[in-house]
């Protein structure tokens, strides 16, 4: 499968990526004291499902790879065409509702069974990998391809209030 990759790293076509156990987003989202979410998808993880903590990221869409870095605010971003022969796609709002929906609350539960076994029809989807080849180094995203990966996101997240 073909999946797009933003990161700050720079790569060569043909390069191998590889996950570790450390990724500049665990370390963000655990600076921001949300590293009770990841764990709380680790709970809820299907056994044959792989562990976010020890995945890099992806996304189906180049236009979500540069949704993503607008949000997270990511300097020099690189964009990548990436193959990859395992990966696990899931909605990546479940990950912002289970946030908003606080530590210990129901939903929250319910949202983490959604994000790794989804029941509904999503947009947004992060692709979560062990290992990719870099196959081509991409242009940015335009600018109206960006608005049009938020506004699914935004449609998304409408849906995901409804659950």
């Amino acid at each position: 499968m073909v999946i797009y990759h933003v990161t700050q790293q720079s790569y060569s076509v043909g390069t191998k990526l590889k996950a570790s156990s450390r990724s500049w987003y665990l370390d963000a989202i655990r600076q921001r004291g949300l590293g009770w979410v990841d764990q709380l998808l680790e709970d809820h993880r299907p056994f044959w499902a792989p562990s976010r903590s020890s995945s890099k990221f992806g996304f189906s869409e180049l236009s979500f790879c540069g949704a993503y870095a607008d949000a997270e605010q990511i300097a020099q971003p690189n964009f990548y065409k990436l193959s990859v022969l395992r990966y696990w796609q899931a909605p990546m709002i479940m990950v912002n509702r289970i946030n908003r929906a606080g530590q210990n609350s129901v939903e929250s539960a319910l949202f983490a069974k959604e994000y790794w076994r989804p029941r509904n029809k999503w947009h947004f989807l992060e692709v979560l990998f062990k290992s990719a080849v870099v196959v081509e180094k991409c242009e940015p995203p335009t600018a109206e391809d960006v608005r049009q990966a938020k506004r699914l996101y935004l449609e998304d997240h409408n849906r995901a209030i409804g659950m």
